[in-house]
């Protein structure tokens, strides 16, 4: 003010008080943003899934959620395929990976266990064979055979170019070439970033 001869003091706070506001406002957003619910960071969520795969006893997961409260503060829950059999050799596995991911990771999580049959002549294996055909970013999981149906969801991704109709019926075609008379019901699940179709029957 003293070399320019104009009051620059009052420009100076208005200045100063601008910054701090928008300081301020970025590191509210920053703080709400996990509390009100964002997507998780793709690679966090391909770091997890490849953990719990590593591990032999493993056929598949699904369902992974990830809760990020803010650092050091991240949960997750995921649900586990493991070949049917003994319950208490299932949980050790299970067991066994949530501390691994809580150690290594710093996350902690819950694991559900989805035994599958892996004798006999193996419908869930042929129907994933078949989907994959279609296109193999489809996979399926929860395949389950109680009282002549046939259910299982289909995980499609984001912005498939086949319609719901047209994926039913080839899906339907694939289901009956080994349950001709089976009453086949599949639910569309595009993942916990997207709301999940209603079940549909075939």
């Amino acid at each position: 003010s003293q070399a320019t001869g104009f009051d620059l003091d009052g420009w100076a706070g208005l200045g100063v008080g601008i910054f701090i506001c928008i300081s301020g406002m970025g590191l509210v957003r920053d703080a709400i943003s996990p509390l009100l619910g964002q997507a998780p960071d793709p690679k966090l969520v391909q770091a997890i899934r490849d953990k719990i795969m590593s591990y032999p006893q493993v056929l598949g997961t699904h369902d992974l959620m990830v809760h990020d409260y803010g650092p050091g503060r991240q949960f997750a829950s995921a649900h586990v395929e493991n070949p049917a059999g003994d319950a208490f050799e299932h949980h050790e596995i299970l067991d066994t990976i949530e501390h691994d991911i809580k150690r290594q990771m710093g996350i902690g999580i819950t694991l559900h266990c989805d035994p599958i049959a892996t004798t006999g002549d193996d419908l869930r294996g042929w129907v994933k064979r078949g989907i994959m055909q279609i296109d193999p970013a489809l996979s399926i999981h929860d395949l389950h055979e109680h009282d002549g149906f046939v259910s299982f969801d289909l995980v499609r991704p984001d912005g498939f170019d086949i319609s719901d109709e047209e994926l039913l019926e080839l899906v339907t075609r694939i289901v009956h070439e080994r349950r001709p008379n089976a009453h086949a019901s599949l639910r569309f699940d595009s993942g916990f970033s997207s709301p999940d179709r209603p079940a549909e029957q075939l």
